[in-house]
C-alpha cells in the first residue's frame, strides 16, 4: 500500500508520497471557478497498469494563486496482489483528509489561506495512520486496465453503499474511463462539483454490486479448453480472465475432433446447479479448473461393413476376414468392423480369403472415403490365384535352382514359383529356363497353361557360350571396371569399358587366335589410330564461316522463324514413337538447339558471330523456359544413344539400362528373349538395320527366334561346309552357295511378311489415334474421358492431355490472368490443340481483362465437365 498527495497549492503538484509510490497524481481541473461546492468531497476509483487506486478529492481555494478554485486529492494504491476492505479503504481516506484539513486548511483555502509564502507541511501524520492497517494477499491478481475517456460518475445514498462500491473496485463497466467518480447524492442538486470537474457526463447507473467477479485461477490454453463469458473468449492473461457470477458462461473442451465429439456445458457461476459447476470449484473469488473432468469424452464411432464378392460379382457370405493396422486386430461381427475414438486415427487395412486359392488384395481403410458418415460399405474382390513352381530337368536329375522367363506376364530371369490370377491361369504360356553350372549354360523352353499342372518341368540342354580374353593394346588405359572377357567376337558387350590414351582414337578389337587350353576362344585385341588434329583447315573456319554467315543472314526468309519453330510435343511424339531415325534425330536435335533462349540471349554479343551485328534487334521466337529446353534436349540425345545401341546391337545396353516408351516396348521384349549365346548371330544376321523402324526390327528378331532352324544348327552346317571346302571338294562352293541364298530368301521372305503385319497394325493404331485426336480438338471431351486417356498413356498425345488437364487445374484453383495467359501459349504451339475448342475458348478468355473477369463470375465452373458446359454459361 502506498499514499500520493497532490493537488493545487501554488498550482497543480505532488505535495506527498511514501517511498515506492507510482506517479498517479492527476489533474482534474475544467478551469471553472466554484460556486457551490467548496469544501465538497468526491471519492473515486482508478485503475493503473499494476493496481487499483482509491482518491479522496476536496474542493479548495489556491490561496498562492489569488485563491483560484482547485482541490487537494488523497491516494491510496493498492498493488494487485494486495487487497482492503471498504470500510478500511475509506477510513484511511477520510483521516488522511481531516488531519489536513484541521492544520492546514483554513476557510477552504489551502496554506492556511497565507498568499506570500508556503507552509511546511509535516507528513508524518501519514505513517502513524497507515500503522493501524494491514493489506491482505489477494492470490486472484484481480487486474483491469485503466480506459481512455474522461471520468464517468456514480451517485451513493449512503455510506454503507459507498463502501460497498469501494469493496468491490473491479467493474467491467469502469474499463473505458480514466476514473469513477463516487458522489454523495445529496450533491445532484445546487452543486457545481460536475462542472468544476474533468468527467465524460455518463452517469454509470444500476452497477450490480451483487454480481461478484471471479477469476481463472489455473487456466491452460495449450490443453483444448475454451470457456466464454457474454460471448467474449477468456485466458490466463491479466485483464482477460475476469468472470461475473451472472455472465452467461460456455465451455468447449475439444480433444480431437476427429476422434471425439466435444464437451460442451453452459449456465452462470450464480447458479450452483447449471452444469459448469461439473468441471471447476470455487475458492473465495477464484475459479479452478478440475481437468481430470475432461479426461473422458464421447468417442466418435464409425461402422465399416464388407460387401465380398468373387470376380464374377457373386457374392461371398463365408469368407475369412482380417482387419489389422499391423499391432492391433479387430474382430468382424457380420462382415462388420466398429471403429471408436483414436481407432479412427490408425491405418487399417482389410483383406478376405477363402480356400487357398481365392483371396483379395489388402485393401486400406479410408474413413474419408470409405465412411464419410457414420456407417460405410468397403468392397473387397476375392481373386483366384494359382502358384506354378518349375523345375529343370537335367541328365535326368531335377534342378531346382533354375531362372525362369515367361515373356506374356512380363517375367524375366525370375526364380522357380510364378503366380498367375484370375484369367491368367486359362491361358497358354511359352516359359523358357536357364541353369549356369561350372561355367556352362543350360537352356529349355516348354509350353504349358497353369490350369493343367502345378509343377512344371523343362528339359535342360548344354549351350555353348564362347568367352574371348580382352587385351586393351598398346594405347589403352588401364580401367578396373573392365569386365574379365567378352561373350561378342567382337567385343561388343565391352567396347563401352575401353579408354584410349590422349591423342589416340579406339577403333574396334582385333580377334586373334589363342592356345586351345588357354580356357577362350580367342583373344580380342583393341585397336586405335591417331587422332590428328588438321590445324590449318581449323585456322580457316572463321574465315569461312564469316562469310557464310553474312551472306545466309541477307539471304535468308524471315519467315522461317515461325515455319521452323519445333515444339516439345513434336519431338515428344517422335523419340518416344516406334521410328527413330537417325537422319531426323541429328535434325531435331540441331534445330532444337537454335532454339534455346540462352543461347539467343548470348548470341546478341558474340564478337565472333557477325549474324549478331546487324540482327541483334530482330524479333526472336517465344521463350521457352530453361528447364523444359534442357528436359526436351535431354530426350534427343538418350533417343540417338538408344538408336545408335540398337544399330550396333549393343545388347548390354539394350537389356539393362535402355529405357523404352510403350510404343518401343515390342523391341524391348524381343531383346529380352535374346540368349547371349546368340549375339553374335543376330549381329551377323541383321548387319545393317539403320533404315529400319523399331516393329520392324522387332519383328524380324522374333521370326529369327521362332525358327525351326536352331542357332547350333546352322552353325554345324557352317562348319561343315567350311570342313568340305578345306578338303578342296567342289562341292563346297555350290553347298554354300544354296545355304546363302537359301538363307537370305527365307530371310526376306519373313521380313517381308513381318513389315506387313507391321504397316497394318499401324494402320489400325492410326485409326485409334484420330479418334484421341478428334475428342482432343472437340468441345464435349470430359474430364474423365481425360483421365482415362492419361492413364491408357497414348504417347502421341500425353503432352495435349497434360495441357487440358492442366487447364481444368487451373479452372478450379486459380484466379490469375497471367496463368491462362500462359496456358494458351502452350495450347498454340501443340500440334493437336491448335485446331481445338479448348484453343477457342482461351482466345476468348484472354481476349481482354473484361472477358476474363466474366469468365471469374461465372459461378459452379469447378464443377462443369466439358468445355460446351463452359460455353454456354459464358455466353
Amino acid at each position: 500500500m502506498e499514499i500520493v498527495v497532490h493537488g493545487t497549492n501554488g498550482g497543480f503538484r505532488t505535495l506527498y508520497n511514501t517511498q515506492n509510490a507510482p506517479r498517479i497524481g492527476n489533474e482534474i481541473r475544467n478551469n471553472v471557478e466554484s460556486k457551490t461546492s467548496l469544501g465538497k468531497s468526491v471519492y473515486a476509483i482508478d485503475f493503473v497498469t499494476n493496481g487499483c487506486v482509491f482518491r479522496k478529492y476536496k474542493i479548495v481555494k489556491d490561496a498562492l494563486r489569488n485563491n483560484a478554485t482547485g482541490f487537494i486529492a488523497f491516494s491510496v494504491f493498492l498493488p494487485s496482489d494486495e487487497r482492503l476492505s471498504g470500510v478500511d479503504i475509506k477510513s484511511i481516506l477520510d483521516k488522511l483528509q481531516s488531519h489536513y484539513v484541521d492544520n492546514y486548511i483554513i476557510n477552504n483555502q489551502m496554506n492556511r489561506g497565507e498568499r506570500t509564502q508556503i507552509i511546511q507541511e509535516d507528513w508524518t501524520f501519514v505513517a502513524d495512520i497507515l500503522s493501524k492497517y494491514n493489506t491482505l494477499q489477494d492470490h486472484s491478481i484481480n487486474q483491469l486496465q485503466p480506459g481512455t475517456k474522461e471520468a464517468a460518475f456514480i451517485y451513493y445514498k449512503n455510506d454503507d453503499e459507498l463502501i460497498e462500491y469501494l469493496d468491490k473496485p473491479f467493474q467491467e463497466e469502469y474499463c473505458e474511463y480514466k476514473q469513477v467518480l463516487l458522489i454523495d447524492s445529496e450533491l445532484r442538486l445546487n452543486c457545481d462539483v460536475l462542472d468544476i470537474m474533468r468527467n465524460s457526463g455518463i452517469d454509470l447507473k444500476n452497477i450490480d454490486l451483487k454480481n461478484e467477479y471471479y477469476y481463472l485461477n489455473n487456466y491452460n490454453r495449450s490443453k483444448g479448453l475454451t470457456i466464454t463469458a457474454n460471448g467474449m473468449q477468456r485466458s490466463d492473461g491479466k485483464g482477460n480472465n475476469l468472470i461475473r457470477a451472472k455472465d452467461k458462461v460456455d465451455i468447449n473442451y475439444k480433444k480431437d475432433d476427429r476422434f471425439y465429439f466435444p464437451i460442451e456445458a453452459n449456465g452462470t457461476i450464480s447458479n450452483p446447479t447449471s452444469e459448469i459447476h461439473k468441471y471447476f470449484e470455487l475458492k473465495r473469488n477464484e475459479i479452478i479448473i478440475d481437468y481430470a473432468a475432461f479426461s473422458n469424452p464421447e468417442p466418435k464411432i464409425k461402422t465399416v461393413i464388407l460387401e465380398i464378392r468373387d470376380r464374377n460379382g457373386i457374392p461371398i457370405n463365408d469368407a475369412e476376414i482380417k482387419c489389422d493396422d499391423n499391432y492391433t486386430f479387430k474382430t468382424v461381427d457380420n462382415n462388420k468392423f466398429t471403429f471408436s475414438g483414436e481407432d479412427l486415427g490408425k491405418s487399417w487395412t482389410v483383406s478376405a480369403k477363402k480356400g487357398e486359392n481365392l483371396f483379395s488384395d489388402n485393401q486400406p481403410i479410408d474413413f474419408k472415403r470409405d465412411c464419410p458418415e457414420d456407417i460405410g460399405i468397403v468392397k473387397l474382390q476375392l481373386n483366384e490365384h494359382k502358384k506354378v513352381r518349375f523345375s529343370g530337368i537335367l541328365n535326368n536329375v531335377s534342378i531346382s535352382d533354375i531362372k525362369v522367363t515367361i515373356e506374356e506376364k512380363r517375367k524375366y530371369e525370375v526364380s522357380t514359383e510364378v503366380e498367375f490370377i484370375n484369367d491368367e491361369i486359362n491361358k497358354k504360356y511359352q516359359v523358357s529356363a536357364t541353369y549356369h553350372k561350372n561355367n556352362e549354360k543350360f537352356y529349355g523352353e516348354i509350353t504349358f497353361c497353369p490350369k493343367d499342372s502345378d509343377t512344371i518341368r523343362i528339359n535342360l540342354q548344354l549351350v555353348k557360350v564362347e568367352k574371348y580374353s580382352i587385351d586393351i593394346g598398346k594405347y589403352g588405359k588401364e580401367n578396373q571396371s573392365l569386365p574379365g572377357y567378352s561373350n561378342s567376337k567382337a567385343g561388343k558387350d565391352v567396347e563401352s569399358y575401353i579408354r584410349p590414351k590422349q591423342g589416340w582414337k579406339f577403333i574396334g578389337f582385333e580377334l586373334q587366335e589363342i592356345s586351345e587350353n588357354s580356357g577362350y576362344d580367342g583373344k580380342l585385341v583393341a585397336q586405335y589410330q591417331k587422332n590428328n588434329k588438321p590445324i590449318m583447315v581449323m585456322a580457316l573456319v572463321p574465315l569461312v564461316l564469316l562469310i557464310v554467315s553474312f551472306g545466309v543472314w541477307w539471304l535468308w526468309p524471315k519467315a522461317s522463324i515461325e515455319t521452323d519453330f519445333l515444339t516439345e510435343s513434336q519431338i515428344e511424339n517422335y523419340v518416344y514413337g516406334a521410328e527413330l531415325n537417325l537422319v531426323v534425330l541429328d535434325s531435331l536435335k540441331t534445330q532444337w538447339d537454335k532454339q534455346n533462349i540462352v543461347d539467343k540471349k548470348e548470341e546478341n554479343s558474340i564478337w565472333y558471330n557477325p549474324i549478331t551485328w546487324l540482327k541483334s534487334n530482330e524479333p526472336t521466337l517465344d521463350s521457352i523456359e530453361e528447364g523444359q529446353w534442357k528436359k526436351t534436349a535431354e530426350s534427343i540425345d538418350r533417343a540417338i544413344k538408344k538408336r545408335n545401341s540398337i544399330n550396333n546391337f549393343d545388347f548390354r545396353l539394350l537389356k539393362d539400362s535402355t529405357k523404352y516408351s510403350s510404343q518401343q516396348l515390342k523391341l524391348k521384349y524381343s531383346i529380352n528373349g535374346i540368349d547371349s549365346t546368340q549375339y553374335d548371330t543376330i549381329r551377323k544376321k541383321f548387319y545393317n538395320v539403320r533404315n529400319w523402324n523399331l516393329n520392324q526390327i522387332a519383328d524380324s528378331i522374333n521370326v529369327f527366334l521362332k525358327s525351326k532352324v536352331s542357332e547350333i544348327e546352322v552353325l554345324n552346317e557352317n562348319n561343315d561346309v567350311a570342313k568340305i571346302k578345306a578338303s578342296g571338294n567342289p562341292e563346297a562352293k555350290g553347298r554354300e552357295a544354296n545355304i546363302s541364298k537359301s538363307t537370305n530368301k527365307d530371310f526376306e521372305s519373313i521380313n517381308e511378311s513381318k513389315i506387313q503385319q507391321t504397316t497394318n497394325k499401324e494402320t489400325k493404331n492410326q485409326g485409334v489415334n484420330n479418334d484421341i485426336k478428334k475428342q482432343l480438338q472437340s468441345g464435349t471431351i470430359t474430364k474423365k474421358q481425360l483421365e482415362k486417356y492419361e492413364k491408357e498413356n497414348p504417347v502421341d498425345f500425353k503432352s495435349s492431355i497434360d495441357i487440358y488437364l492442366k487447364f481444368w487445374a487451373l479452372v478450379k484453383d486459380s484466379t490469375q490472368k497471367n496463368d491462362f495467359d500462359k496456358l494458351l501459349k502452350d495450347t498454340k504451339r501443340d500440334d493437336t490443340l491448335k485446331n481445338s475448342e479448348l484453343k477457342k475458348f482461351l482466345d476468348f478468355v484472354c481476349s481482354d481483362s473484361q472477358a476474363f473477369q466474366k469468365y471469374l463470375e461465372l459461378s459452379g465452373k469447378a464443377t462443369m465437365k466439358s468445355i460446351n458446359e463452359l460455353k454456354k454459361k459464358v455466353q
